[in-house]
């Protein structure tokens, strides 16, 4: 089962409702893991760059659209989203549609074209271990949404069911879900050797297999053990692990 019909099918005893799912770095787009600031372009790359959970093919059209539109006008985007401070937790309906004319032109565009696909509410999964958060936008597929309907998603076990989600797509698929893989924090080659290192081939090994010196793979070690505040390689394999890298 591939990772999106996985998604799906955890989801699919919700009814009458769409999700799109995505995992942003706790400390912000606009930063690293390092604490480093990233350029406007490479903030908007990434932005482009962020890998999206859809239950259905329409949802997942439309937001492939309001990425890239984010990626163009990011003040547009949360505040705690760009500067990872001040986080909602669980269900959250502020709105981050401001400012820009044009933006809001071609958003108008965008709903009048998805006219029967409604955002309903926002939900936030935070934990204090972990260097990510989960959010899931709650879609509505239909020309009326009732009372009811609202009522229906504010169940406890929706929450309850959006949190496991969360955290089992995160343990389950970490490279396709960790956006510190995909901003710049780790670099693919580090990862590799992360993952060599935990299977646990020796440095002569690692280099053999991924054409490195063994002062390169040194280098990459040394590199993540200072990300990542490990005092050696054990306690790096672990603190990767838990950070859901490898």
């Amino acid at each position: 089962m591939s990772a999106i019909d996985d998604f799906r099918s955890k989801l699919a005893v919700v009814e009458h409702f769409d999700f799109v799912y995505v995992v942003l770095p706790k400390q912000g787009i606009r930063k690293k893991l390092s604490g480093s600031r990233v350029s406007d372009n490479k903030m908007a790359t990434n932005t482009r760059k962020s890998p999206l959970f859809c239950t259905s093919d329409k949802s997942k059209k439309m937001f492939l659209t309001l990425k890239y539109m984010a990626s163009l006008w990011p003040e547009v985007i949360p505040d705690f989203q760009i500067n990872g401070n001040a986080w909602p937790k669980g269900f959250y309906t502020g709105s981050n549609l401001q400012g820009d004319t044009a933006f809001h032109q071609k958003l108008k565009t965008l709903k009048s074209a998805n006219d029967s696909m409604k955002i309903v509410v926002q939900y936030y999964c935070i934990s204090p271990d972990d260097n990510f958060i989960g959010l899931f936008f709650v879609m509505h597929q239909g020309s009326e949404l009732t009372e009811s309907l609202r009522e229906s998603i504010n169940q406890p076990w929706v929450a309850a069911l959006l949190e496991l989600t969360h955290f089992y797509m995160t343990r389950k698929y970490p490279s396709l879900t960790n956006p510190n893989l995909y901003n710049g924090s780790i670099r693919e080659k580090t990862l590799k050797i992360l993952e060599h290192t935990a299977a646990g081939m020796n440095y002569r090994d690692i280099g053999e297999a991924l054409h490195l010196t063994e002062r390169g793979v040194h280098y990459h070690i040394d590199r993540a053990k200072l990300l990542l505040n490990a005092t050696n390689k054990a306690d790096l394999v672990r603190i990767a692990k838990e950070c859901c890298l490898i």
